[in-house]
Protein backbone atom coordinates (compact mmCIF):
# COMPACT_ATOMS: atom_id res chain seq x y z
CA UNK A 1 0.00 0.00 0.00
CA UNK A 2 2.91 2.41 0.83
CA UNK A 3 4.50 1.38 -2.93
CA UNK A 4 1.07 2.27 -4.25
CA UNK A 5 0.73 5.11 -2.52
CA UNK A 6 4.01 6.55 -3.61
CA UNK A 7 3.56 5.43 -7.78
CA UNK A 8 0.37 4.69 -9.31
CA UNK A 9 0.35 0.52 -10.04
CA UNK A 10 -3.13 -0.71 -11.33
CA UNK A 11 -3.92 -4.29 -11.86
CA UNK A 12 -3.23 -4.53 -15.54
CA UNK A 13 0.19 -3.47 -15.01
CA UNK A 14 1.24 -7.08 -13.55
CA UNK A 15 2.73 -9.19 -15.84
CA UNK A 16 4.74 -6.09 -17.81
CA UNK A 17 8.24 -5.32 -17.79
CA UNK A 18 9.71 -2.90 -15.73
CA UNK A 19 10.44 -1.27 -19.05
CA UNK A 20 7.06 -0.55 -19.61
CA UNK A 21 6.32 0.79 -16.89
CA UNK A 22 5.92 4.50 -15.60
CA UNK A 23 8.62 4.26 -12.97
CA UNK A 24 9.08 7.15 -10.93
CA UNK A 25 12.64 6.51 -9.56
CA UNK A 26 16.57 7.73 -11.33
CA UNK A 27 17.57 4.56 -11.53
CA UNK A 28 18.82 3.49 -14.67
CA UNK A 29 20.77 0.62 -13.17
CA UNK A 30 17.90 -1.43 -11.82
CA UNK A 31 17.60 -4.02 -14.77
CA UNK A 32 20.85 -4.47 -14.73
CA UNK A 33 21.18 -4.99 -10.91
CA UNK A 34 18.13 -7.95 -11.41
CA UNK A 35 19.90 -9.67 -13.75
CA UNK A 36 23.22 -9.74 -11.71
CA UNK A 37 21.46 -10.89 -9.14
CA UNK A 38 19.51 -13.41 -10.68
CA UNK A 39 23.41 -14.03 -11.85
CA UNK A 40 25.21 -14.40 -9.25
CA UNK A 41 22.10 -15.33 -6.29
CA UNK A 42 23.62 -12.51 -3.88
CA UNK A 43 22.08 -9.26 -2.34
CA UNK A 44 22.66 -5.91 -4.24
CA UNK A 45 21.89 -2.48 -2.41
CA UNK A 46 21.90 0.61 -4.23
CA UNK A 47 21.04 5.01 -3.01
CA UNK A 48 18.60 5.83 -5.51
CA UNK A 49 16.86 9.51 -5.88
CA UNK A 50 13.24 10.41 -6.99
CA UNK A 51 11.56 12.77 -9.16
CA UNK A 52 10.65 14.46 -5.81
CA UNK A 53 14.23 14.46 -4.61
CA UNK A 54 13.39 11.84 -2.22
CA UNK A 55 15.82 9.06 -1.15
CA UNK A 56 15.19 5.60 -1.06
CA UNK A 57 17.67 2.34 -0.59
CA UNK A 58 16.83 -0.09 -3.17
CA UNK A 59 17.82 -3.53 -2.20
CA UNK A 60 18.01 -6.54 -4.84
CA UNK A 61 17.42 -10.22 -3.43
CA UNK A 62 16.90 -13.50 -5.04
CA UNK A 63 12.87 -15.27 -4.55
CA UNK A 64 13.44 -18.39 -3.74
CA UNK A 65 10.40 -20.80 -3.23
CA UNK A 66 10.35 -23.92 -0.54
CA UNK A 67 12.32 -26.28 -2.61
CA UNK A 68 15.32 -23.02 -2.71
CA UNK A 69 14.55 -22.53 -6.48
CA UNK A 70 14.77 -18.93 -7.45
CA UNK A 71 12.15 -17.94 -9.45
CA UNK A 72 12.84 -14.35 -9.89
CA UNK A 73 14.10 -11.03 -7.88
CA UNK A 74 12.84 -9.31 -4.62
CA UNK A 75 13.07 -5.85 -4.88
CA UNK A 76 12.60 -3.50 -1.56
CA UNK A 77 12.50 0.29 -0.99
CA UNK A 78 13.39 1.85 2.15
CA UNK A 79 12.88 5.72 2.60
CA UNK A 80 16.20 7.26 3.33
CA UNK A 81 15.63 10.92 2.99
CA UNK A 82 16.01 12.68 6.05
CA UNK A 83 19.42 10.44 6.62
CA UNK A 84 20.51 11.29 3.56
CA UNK A 85 19.39 15.27 3.36
CA UNK A 86 21.64 14.73 7.01
CA UNK A 87 24.46 13.81 5.07
CA UNK A 88 24.19 16.33 2.47
CA UNK A 89 24.10 19.11 5.19
CA UNK A 90 26.76 17.53 7.08
CA UNK A 91 28.85 17.33 3.64
CA UNK A 92 28.03 21.08 3.19
CA UNK A 93 28.53 21.90 6.62
CA UNK A 94 32.13 20.59 5.85
CA UNK A 95 32.75 22.49 2.76
CA UNK A 96 31.76 25.08 4.53
CA UNK A 97 33.98 24.84 7.09
CA UNK A 98 36.95 23.48 5.16
CA UNK A 99 36.49 26.84 3.08
CA UNK A 100 36.33 28.93 6.06
CA UNK A 101 39.86 27.33 6.99
CA UNK A 102 41.29 27.38 3.98
CA UNK A 103 40.47 31.13 4.08
CA UNK A 104 42.41 31.64 7.54
CA UNK A 105 45.83 32.71 7.43
CA UNK A 106 46.58 30.13 9.79
CA UNK A 107 47.69 26.72 9.42
CA UNK A 108 44.95 24.41 11.12
CA UNK A 109 45.35 20.20 11.61
CA UNK A 110 44.00 17.60 13.80
CA UNK A 111 46.83 15.40 14.98
CA UNK A 112 45.49 11.73 16.27
CA UNK A 113 46.97 10.25 19.35
CA UNK A 114 49.73 7.85 16.82
CA UNK A 115 50.81 11.62 15.56
CA UNK A 116 49.22 11.38 12.21
CA UNK A 117 47.58 14.28 10.75
CA UNK A 118 43.85 13.47 10.02
CA UNK A 119 42.77 17.40 9.06
CA UNK A 120 45.13 19.93 7.15
CA UNK A 121 43.57 22.94 5.42
CA UNK A 122 44.82 24.53 3.02
CA UNK A 123 47.69 26.96 4.09
CA UNK A 124 49.78 23.28 4.29
CA UNK A 125 49.64 23.99 0.74
CA UNK A 126 51.93 27.58 1.19
CA UNK A 127 53.81 25.93 3.02
CA UNK A 128 54.73 22.90 2.19
CA UNK A 129 53.84 22.77 -1.27
CA UNK A 130 52.10 19.84 -0.96
CA UNK A 131 48.05 19.47 -1.12
CA UNK A 132 46.11 18.66 2.00
CA UNK A 133 44.78 15.45 1.33
CA UNK A 134 48.20 13.92 0.74
CA UNK A 135 49.61 15.01 4.39
CA UNK A 136 46.26 13.09 6.00
CA UNK A 137 48.04 9.93 7.43
CA UNK A 138 51.17 10.98 7.65
CA UNK A 139 53.34 11.49 10.39
CA UNK A 140 54.08 15.27 11.78
CA UNK A 141 58.18 14.39 11.67
CA UNK A 142 57.33 13.24 7.98
CA UNK A 143 55.97 16.51 7.31
CA UNK A 144 57.68 19.15 8.79
CA UNK A 145 61.16 17.17 9.20
CA UNK A 146 63.26 15.41 12.15
CA UNK A 147 65.03 18.84 13.23
CA UNK A 148 61.51 20.58 13.97
CA UNK A 149 59.80 18.18 15.06
CA UNK A 150 62.25 17.56 17.98
CA UNK A 151 61.83 21.08 18.81
CA UNK A 152 57.86 20.77 19.17
CA UNK A 153 57.81 16.93 20.30
CA UNK A 154 57.20 18.07 23.96
CA UNK A 155 54.63 20.47 23.17
CA UNK A 156 52.45 17.53 21.36
CA UNK A 157 53.21 15.08 24.30
CA UNK A 158 51.84 18.00 26.46
CA UNK A 159 48.84 18.35 24.19
CA UNK A 160 48.19 14.22 24.13
CA UNK A 161 48.40 14.85 27.93
CA UNK A 162 45.10 16.99 27.90
CA UNK A 163 47.10 19.86 28.20
CA UNK A 164 46.94 23.21 26.28
CA UNK A 165 50.61 24.17 24.86
CA UNK A 166 51.18 27.39 23.35
CA UNK A 167 54.75 28.75 22.19
CA UNK A 168 56.24 30.87 19.78
CA UNK A 169 59.63 30.23 18.05
CA UNK A 170 62.36 30.21 15.16
CA UNK A 171 61.50 26.49 13.33
CA UNK A 172 63.68 25.42 10.75
CA UNK A 173 61.54 22.82 8.72
CA UNK A 174 63.51 21.87 5.31
CA UNK A 175 60.01 21.57 3.70
CA UNK A 176 58.81 24.94 4.42
CA UNK A 177 61.97 26.78 2.84
CA UNK A 178 63.92 27.31 5.82
CA UNK A 179 63.75 29.15 9.11
CA UNK A 180 59.93 30.39 9.83
CA UNK A 181 58.73 32.01 13.53
CA UNK A 182 55.64 30.45 13.98
CA UNK A 183 53.43 30.75 17.24
CA UNK A 184 51.15 27.52 17.97
CA UNK A 185 48.64 26.38 20.38
CA UNK A 186 47.79 22.80 20.78
CA UNK A 187 44.29 21.94 21.78
CA UNK A 188 43.81 18.63 23.49
CA UNK A 189 40.03 16.82 21.76
CA UNK A 190 38.73 15.20 24.65
CA UNK A 191 35.84 12.70 24.74
CA UNK A 192 32.74 12.66 27.33
CA UNK A 193 35.28 9.82 29.51
CA UNK A 194 37.37 12.84 29.59
CA UNK A 195 40.26 10.58 27.30
CA UNK A 196 42.32 12.41 24.94
CA UNK A 197 41.78 11.50 21.30
CA UNK A 198 44.10 13.83 19.73
CA UNK A 199 44.82 18.04 19.35
CA UNK A 200 43.87 20.81 17.42
CA UNK A 201 46.57 22.42 16.12
CA UNK A 202 46.53 26.42 15.15
CA UNK A 203 49.82 27.54 14.39
CA UNK A 204 50.72 31.46 12.81
CA UNK A 205 53.30 32.38 10.79
CA UNK A 206 54.75 35.61 12.71
CA UNK A 207 58.09 35.77 10.64
CA UNK A 208 57.04 39.20 9.58
CA UNK A 209 55.71 39.87 12.86
CA UNK A 210 58.55 38.93 14.46
CA UNK A 211 61.30 41.05 11.89
CA UNK A 212 59.43 43.92 12.17
CA UNK A 213 59.27 43.66 16.14
CA UNK A 214 63.05 43.09 15.97
CA UNK A 215 63.75 45.65 13.71
CA UNK A 216 61.46 47.92 16.03
CA UNK A 217 63.55 47.04 18.90
CA UNK A 218 67.17 47.33 17.07
CA UNK A 219 65.51 50.88 16.82
CA UNK A 220 64.77 51.60 20.19
CA UNK A 221 67.93 50.33 21.06
CA UNK A 222 69.48 53.19 18.26
CA UNK A 223 67.07 55.61 19.43
CA UNK A 224 68.12 54.67 23.23
CA UNK A 225 71.55 55.10 22.47
CA UNK A 226 71.39 58.29 20.92
CA UNK A 227 69.15 60.23 23.23
CA UNK A 228 71.92 58.36 25.53
CA UNK A 229 74.56 60.52 23.70
CA UNK A 230 72.52 63.21 23.53
CA UNK A 231 71.87 63.49 27.23
CA UNK A 232 75.71 63.57 27.92
CA UNK A 233 76.31 65.92 25.04
CA UNK A 234 74.01 67.92 26.91
CA UNK A 235 75.45 67.12 30.37
CA UNK A 236 78.69 67.82 28.79
CA UNK A 237 78.11 70.96 27.62
CA UNK A 238 79.40 73.75 29.18
CA UNK A 239 76.31 76.39 28.20
CA UNK A 240 73.23 76.30 29.29
CA UNK A 241 70.85 74.54 26.88
CA UNK A 242 67.10 74.87 27.86
CA UNK A 243 63.83 73.38 25.74
CA UNK A 244 60.19 74.47 25.80
CA UNK A 245 57.29 71.64 25.54
CA UNK A 246 54.79 73.95 24.81
CA UNK A 247 53.99 76.83 22.32
CA UNK A 248 53.42 79.23 25.83
CA UNK A 249 57.05 77.79 26.98
CA UNK A 250 55.75 77.13 30.51
CA UNK A 251 57.24 73.98 30.95
CA UNK A 252 60.71 73.50 30.56
CA UNK A 253 63.56 71.66 31.19
CA UNK A 254 67.52 72.47 31.15
CA UNK A 255 70.21 70.55 31.24
CA UNK A 256 73.27 70.33 34.36
CA UNK A 257 74.59 73.26 33.23
CA UNK A 258 71.48 75.40 32.60
CA UNK A 259 70.65 74.28 36.23
CA UNK A 260 73.89 75.72 37.30
CA UNK A 261 73.52 79.02 35.68
CA UNK A 262 70.08 79.70 37.28
CA UNK A 263 71.22 78.16 40.77
CA UNK A 264 67.81 75.61 40.55
CA UNK A 265 67.68 71.89 40.79
CA UNK A 266 68.08 70.02 37.52
CA UNK A 267 64.58 68.76 37.93
CA UNK A 268 62.66 72.37 38.17
CA UNK A 269 61.17 74.21 36.06
CA UNK A 270 63.48 77.16 34.76
CA UNK A 271 60.27 79.00 32.84
CA UNK A 272 59.10 82.64 33.92
CA UNK A 273 55.73 81.91 32.24
CA UNK A 274 55.16 78.76 34.32
CA UNK A 275 52.62 78.56 37.13
CA UNK A 276 55.70 77.98 39.57
CA UNK A 277 57.63 81.56 38.18
CA UNK A 278 57.56 83.37 41.47
CA UNK A 279 59.68 80.46 43.14
CA UNK A 280 62.22 81.26 41.11
CA UNK A 281 64.64 83.35 42.89
CA UNK A 282 66.76 85.10 40.02
CA UNK A 283 65.31 88.33 37.59
CA UNK A 284 66.00 88.85 34.60
CA UNK A 285 67.06 92.42 33.24
CA UNK A 286 68.11 93.37 29.94
CA UNK A 287 69.93 97.07 28.83
CA UNK A 288 69.27 97.70 32.85
CA UNK A 289 65.04 97.04 32.98
CA UNK A 290 63.86 93.74 33.75
CA UNK A 291 62.32 91.82 31.25
CA UNK A 292 58.83 90.52 31.53
CA UNK A 293 58.50 87.02 30.57
CA UNK A 294 56.56 87.36 26.95
CA UNK A 295 59.99 89.63 25.81
CA UNK A 296 62.24 86.56 27.01
CA UNK A 297 64.07 85.05 24.08
CA UNK A 298 62.51 81.65 24.24
CA UNK A 299 59.01 83.41 24.40
CA UNK A 300 59.68 85.54 21.52
CA UNK A 301 61.26 82.74 19.46
CA UNK A 302 58.11 80.82 20.07
CA UNK A 303 55.45 83.34 19.67
CA UNK A 304 57.08 84.84 16.18
CA UNK A 305 58.38 81.54 15.13
CA UNK A 306 61.73 82.88 14.10
CA UNK A 307 64.96 82.64 15.57
CA UNK A 308 66.12 85.26 18.34
CA UNK A 309 69.84 85.62 18.75
CA UNK A 310 72.71 87.53 20.05
CA UNK A 311 70.16 89.10 22.68
CA UNK A 312 72.72 90.03 26.20
CA UNK A 313 70.42 89.13 29.91
CA UNK A 314 71.90 90.33 32.91
CA UNK A 315 70.43 87.51 35.63
CA UNK A 316 70.01 89.02 38.99
CA UNK A 317 70.16 87.19 42.41
CA UNK A 318 69.13 87.84 46.13
CA UNK A 319 72.11 87.88 47.02
CA UNK A 320 73.68 90.60 45.01
CA UNK A 321 75.42 88.44 42.68
CA UNK A 322 74.61 89.04 38.92
CA UNK A 323 75.71 86.67 35.69
CA UNK A 324 75.71 88.37 31.76
CA UNK A 325 74.65 85.53 28.92
CA UNK A 326 74.84 85.66 25.67
CA UNK A 327 71.37 84.00 24.18
CA UNK A 328 70.14 82.26 21.01
CA UNK A 329 66.70 80.72 21.18
CA UNK A 330 64.97 78.99 17.72
CA UNK A 331 60.94 77.41 17.61
CA UNK A 332 60.48 73.57 17.53
CA UNK A 333 57.97 72.74 15.12
CA UNK A 334 55.30 69.68 14.87
CA UNK A 335 54.71 67.50 11.87
CA UNK A 336 51.93 70.08 10.84
CA UNK A 337 54.34 73.36 10.81
CA UNK A 338 52.84 74.51 14.23
CA UNK A 339 55.19 75.93 16.67
CA UNK A 340 55.35 73.71 19.60
CA UNK A 341 57.70 75.08 21.72
CA UNK A 342 61.23 76.67 21.36
CA UNK A 343 65.11 75.79 22.31
CA UNK A 344 67.30 78.13 23.87
CA UNK A 345 71.24 78.64 24.14
CA UNK A 346 72.60 80.21 27.02
CA UNK A 347 76.01 81.33 27.42
CA UNK A 348 78.10 82.68 30.74
CA UNK A 349 80.12 85.72 28.92
CA UNK A 350 80.58 87.19 32.53
CA UNK A 351 84.26 86.41 32.55
CA UNK A 352 84.79 87.64 29.51
CA UNK A 353 82.65 90.65 30.26
CA UNK A 354 85.38 90.89 32.93
CA UNK A 355 88.35 90.58 30.60
CA UNK A 356 87.51 92.96 27.98
CA UNK A 357 87.19 95.64 31.38
CA UNK A 358 90.73 94.72 32.20
CA UNK A 359 91.58 95.06 28.57
CA UNK A 360 90.30 98.57 28.04
CA UNK A 361 92.08 99.08 31.54
CA UNK A 362 95.24 98.07 30.40
CA UNK A 363 95.02 99.89 27.03
CA UNK A 364 94.44 103.08 28.89
CA UNK A 365 97.24 102.45 30.90
CA UNK A 366 99.37 101.52 28.06
CA UNK A 367 98.16 104.76 26.05
CA UNK A 368 99.06 106.64 29.36
CA UNK A 369 102.87 105.01 29.64
CA UNK A 370 102.95 105.69 25.91
CA UNK A 371 101.74 109.36 26.62
CA UNK A 372 104.58 109.65 29.48
CA UNK A 373 107.49 107.90 27.10
CA UNK A 374 106.74 110.28 24.60
CA UNK A 375 106.68 113.51 27.05
CA UNK A 376 109.90 111.56 28.88
CA UNK A 377 111.72 111.02 24.97
CA UNK A 378 110.39 114.39 24.28
CA UNK A 379 112.25 116.24 27.68
CA UNK A 380 115.54 113.70 27.04
CA UNK A 381 115.95 115.01 23.53
CA UNK A 382 115.82 118.42 24.74
CA UNK A 383 117.86 117.63 27.68
CA UNK A 384 120.31 116.03 25.17
CA UNK A 385 120.44 119.04 23.31
CA UNK A 386 121.84 121.38 26.54
CA UNK A 387 125.14 119.76 27.26
CA UNK A 388 125.74 120.47 23.01
CA UNK A 389 126.06 124.49 23.48
CA UNK A 390 129.19 124.54 26.00
CA UNK A 391 130.43 121.86 24.47
CA UNK A 392 130.22 124.15 21.19
CA UNK A 393 131.10 126.88 22.78
CA UNK A 394 134.26 125.48 24.33
CA UNK A 395 135.64 124.13 20.67
CA UNK A 396 134.71 127.82 19.55
CA UNK A 397 136.96 128.77 21.80
CA UNK A 398 139.59 126.60 21.33
CA UNK A 399 139.26 126.92 17.71
CA UNK A 400 139.25 131.14 17.43
CA UNK A 401 141.98 131.63 20.16
CA UNK A 402 144.92 129.79 19.88
CA UNK A 403 146.79 132.40 22.05
CA UNK A 404 148.67 130.83 25.14
CA UNK A 405 146.46 132.79 26.83
CA UNK A 406 143.54 130.37 26.46
CA UNK A 407 142.98 128.11 29.67
CA UNK A 408 143.08 124.68 27.69
CA UNK A 409 142.40 122.96 31.42
CA UNK A 410 139.17 124.64 32.00
CA UNK A 411 137.72 123.61 28.14
CA UNK A 412 138.81 120.56 29.13
CA UNK A 413 137.02 120.59 32.33
CA UNK A 414 133.92 121.69 30.71
CA UNK A 415 133.70 119.17 28.00
CA UNK A 416 134.41 116.64 30.22
CA UNK A 417 131.60 117.78 32.73
CA UNK A 418 128.96 117.76 29.39
CA UNK A 419 130.12 114.75 28.28
CA UNK A 420 129.49 113.00 31.72
CA UNK A 421 125.76 114.89 31.84
CA UNK A 422 125.28 113.07 28.53
CA UNK A 423 126.44 109.81 29.39
CA UNK A 424 124.27 109.51 32.41
CA UNK A 425 121.09 110.92 29.94
CA UNK A 426 122.14 108.21 27.44
CA UNK A 427 121.82 105.38 30.42
CA UNK A 428 118.59 107.05 31.42
CA UNK A 429 117.43 106.44 27.86
CA UNK A 430 118.58 102.75 28.04
CA UNK A 431 116.98 101.82 31.75
CA UNK A 432 113.62 100.99 29.78
CA UNK A 433 111.86 99.64 32.95
CA UNK A 434 111.82 103.64 34.39
CA UNK A 435 110.63 104.20 30.80
CA UNK A 436 107.74 102.06 31.57
CA UNK A 437 106.77 102.73 34.98
CA UNK A 438 107.21 106.83 34.48
CA UNK A 439 109.92 107.06 36.97
CA UNK A 440 112.68 109.10 35.96
CA UNK A 441 114.55 109.61 38.89
CA UNK A 442 117.33 112.46 39.58
CA UNK A 443 120.87 111.89 41.12
CA UNK A 444 120.64 114.78 44.20
CA UNK A 445 124.44 116.22 44.75
CA UNK A 446 125.43 119.62 46.79
CA UNK A 447 126.62 121.85 44.67
CA UNK A 448 128.07 125.29 45.38
CA UNK A 449 126.15 127.46 43.89
CA UNK A 450 129.03 130.20 42.31
CA UNK A 451 130.56 127.02 40.88
CA UNK A 452 127.16 126.16 38.95
CA UNK A 453 126.69 129.49 38.12
CA UNK A 454 130.07 129.87 36.58
CA UNK A 455 129.39 126.71 34.71
CA UNK A 456 125.86 128.47 32.91
CA UNK A 457 128.28 132.02 32.53
CA UNK A 458 130.53 129.53 30.31
CA UNK A 459 128.03 127.63 28.94
CA UNK A 460 126.93 130.80 27.31
CA UNK A 461 129.75 132.91 27.46
CA UNK A 462 129.64 133.48 23.51
CA UNK A 463 126.48 135.28 23.89
CA UNK A 464 127.27 137.35 27.00
CA UNK A 465 130.74 138.52 25.90
CA UNK A 466 129.48 141.66 24.62
CA UNK A 467 127.51 142.38 28.63
CA UNK A 468 130.08 143.24 31.85
CA UNK A 469 128.25 141.41 34.76
CA UNK A 470 129.66 139.67 37.38
CA UNK A 471 127.86 136.80 40.04
CA UNK A 472 128.90 137.40 43.57
CA UNK A 473 130.27 134.70 45.93
CA UNK A 474 127.31 132.49 46.89
CA UNK A 475 127.84 130.00 49.81
CA UNK A 476 124.40 128.33 49.64
CA UNK A 477 124.49 124.91 48.41
CA UNK A 478 122.28 123.35 45.96
CA UNK A 479 120.70 119.87 46.37
CA UNK A 480 120.10 118.96 42.99
CA UNK A 481 121.40 117.30 40.12
CA UNK A 482 124.19 120.07 38.56
CA UNK A 483 123.45 119.33 35.18
CA UNK A 484 119.60 120.24 35.56
CA UNK A 485 120.53 123.36 37.81
CA UNK A 486 122.92 124.38 34.92
CA UNK A 487 120.53 123.55 32.70
CA UNK A 488 118.37 126.04 33.97
CA UNK A 489 120.24 128.69 34.71
CA UNK A 490 121.16 128.16 30.76
CA UNK A 491 117.63 128.94 30.18
CA UNK A 492 117.50 132.39 32.21
CA UNK A 493 120.94 133.57 32.02
CA UNK A 494 120.67 134.72 28.06
CA UNK A 495 117.41 136.34 29.13
CA UNK A 496 119.39 137.94 31.82
CA UNK A 497 122.25 139.23 29.37
CA UNK A 498 119.68 140.33 27.14
CA UNK A 499 118.02 142.30 29.72
CA UNK A 500 121.39 143.57 30.61
CA UNK A 501 121.53 146.08 27.48
CA UNK A 502 117.93 147.41 28.36
CA UNK A 503 118.87 147.59 32.06
CA UNK A 504 119.63 151.75 33.30
CA UNK A 505 123.19 151.96 34.64
CA UNK A 506 121.99 153.07 37.91
CA UNK A 507 120.74 149.01 38.33
CA UNK A 508 122.86 146.98 40.10
CA UNK A 509 124.47 144.30 37.56
CA UNK A 510 124.96 141.68 40.05
CA UNK A 511 122.70 138.40 40.53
Amino acid sequence: MRLRCFFPLAAEDQGRALSALRWPFRDDALLGDLKHGLRVQALDAREISSADERWFLRRVRPYRTDDDTVQGMVVTFMDITSRKRTEVALRESEEHLRRITDALPVLISYVDRDGCYRFNNARYRDWFGIDPSAVQGRRVSEVIGETAFAEIQPLMERALSGETAHFESWLTTEAAGGARCVSAQYIPDTDQRGLTRGFFALVTDVTERRKAEEGLERLRQDNQRNLDELQALLDAAPIGIFFARDPGCQDMMMNQAGAALLRVPPDANPSKSGSHAEELAFRVFHAGHELPPEELPMQQAAALGRTIGGMELDIHFPDGAQLSLLTHAAPLFDDTGQVRGSVGAFVDVSEQKRLEARLRQQTRDLEAINQRKDEFLAMLGHELRNPLTPIRSAVYLLGTNPSPGVDLAWAGEMIDRQVTHLERMVDDLLDVARVRCGTLSLACEEHPLQGLLRECVEAIAPQARKSTWHSPALCRRNRCGSSVTVSVWFRCLPTCSTMRRVTPPSMDRSI
